[in-house]
């Protein structure tokens, strides 16, 4: 590492010492969330179901809020559904081969009810939802599969319902054309990887959730925090925490380059706040994983790093981070851990002072956890 003028580093508002994270809780479902966030691990990638869909779309924690048109990412008609059965939490994922002319498009989400009979009973209630829908729909034979149905209006866009044990999966793909065979090919693998999955995923009880680790070796007590009243990055607070290497695949851009560069960085933890913490196996790994996480993109563009950290890699992204919303990124190393440090412009052009402040208070606080 290049030596660094700690003292000489413009912080501005942000914190730049570590703080013991505590986390609060005002409502159930804020402690659902500590749940949805261990079930990131389990959750199978897209990427996993055909390499050609790398492109990130969405990863959001699921709750109840989900359940709308407006500001979630299922019908209104799903919500009394999990109402009535008790949803406790999911995850949920998407990604694509980034190509309009030849569309492949796959959202994932796992959902945990309180019981097998409940999430057999919503798995129905879903399907039998879906089928009264206005638009006349269809089945697609999923031969081999119990427990599943696959429904669809025209063999391109089709959806899927399927329980196992406390767990529904609810899955769309988009094929490049009208091709029920294949859709049924594209949902058969993913169940296989997805229910093979859940059957290692041993759902905590509800009274033991807030047991879990909330900050497991200090990680969240190194990630920069918000700060009130200051500029900071668009964020879903229940993203907000610790994830394993397969959870956290689910939030990057690209996942074949970052699925191959948490292998060779031996990344183990990472934490999720204003900054994002990744912990690797060591210093030169560290390096690795900062020069695949910040790869300029075709249209992306090299900028200046924060003065007084010449180890910084910062870019200007061409397209935003589907995510945060970030348009600028910085990539920090301190040790072990890379720190990434991101920020949105309204004009895309300029880089505000908070981003470059925020990025030292990032590195400083790396620095001083020793």
């Amino acid at each position: 590492m290049t030596p660094v003028n700690l003292a000489g580093l413009n912080t501005g508002p942000f914190q730049a010492t570590p703080k013991i994270y505590r986390p609060k809780f005002s409502t159930s479902r804020h402690v659902f969330h500590i749940e949805s966030r261990r079930m990131m691990e389990y959750l199978v990638s897209p990427y996993d179901v055909d390499p050609d869909m790398s492109h990130l779309g969405d990863t959001r924690i699921i709750d109840q809020l989900s359940f709308d048109s407006v500001t979630g990412v299922f019908p209104d008609a799903f919500k009394p559904i999990v109402e009535r059965n008790y949803l406790i939490g999911g995850a949920l994922t998407s990604r694509s081969n980034n190509n309009l002319r030849s569309k492949k498009f796959m959202t994932i989400s796992i959902l945990r009810f309180p019981s097998d009979a409940a999430a057999r009973t919503a798995t129905a209630d879903f399907v039998g939802e879906d089928e009264r829908a206005a638009e006349p729909r269809h089945r697609i034979a999923l031969e081999g599969v119990e427990n599943a149905v696959v429904t669809s209006t025209d063999d391109v866009r089709a959806r899927l319902f399927a329980s196992q044990g406390p767990y529904v999966v609810l899955s769309q793909f988009t094929a490049p054309q009208a091709d029920p065979k294949a859709i049924a090919a594209q949902f058969r693998k993913m169940l296989g990887l997805q229910f093979a999955k859940l059957r290692n995923l041993m759902p905590t009880p509800v009274d033991d959730i807030l047991d879990l680790p909330s900050d497991p070796d200090r990680i969240m007590s190194v990630a920069l925090p918000p700060t009130k009243g200051a500029s900071g990055i668009w964020q879903h607070d229940s993203e907000i925490g610790t994830y394993s290497p397969a959870g956290q695949l689910h939030f990057e851009r690209d996942a074949a380059v970052s699925t191959q560069a948490f292998t060779d960085a031996g990344v183990d933890l990472i934490a999720q706040n204003d900054g994002i913490v990744y912990r690797t196996r060591d210093l030169e790994s560290a390096f690795r994983l900062q020069t695949a996480l910040a790869k300029l993109g075709k249209n992306d563009e090299e900028i200046a790093g924060p003065p007084g950290i010449a180890d910084a890699h910062c870019i200007k992204l061409d397209e935003r981070e589907p995510i945060r919303d970030g348009t600028f990124l910085c990539a920090l190393v301190y040790g072990r851990y890379l720190a990434i440090v991101s920020a949105t412009s309204v004009l895309r052009e300029s880089v505000e002072p908070s981003f470059y402040q925020r990025a030292a208070a990032q590195y400083s606080i790396l620095a001083a956890s020793g």
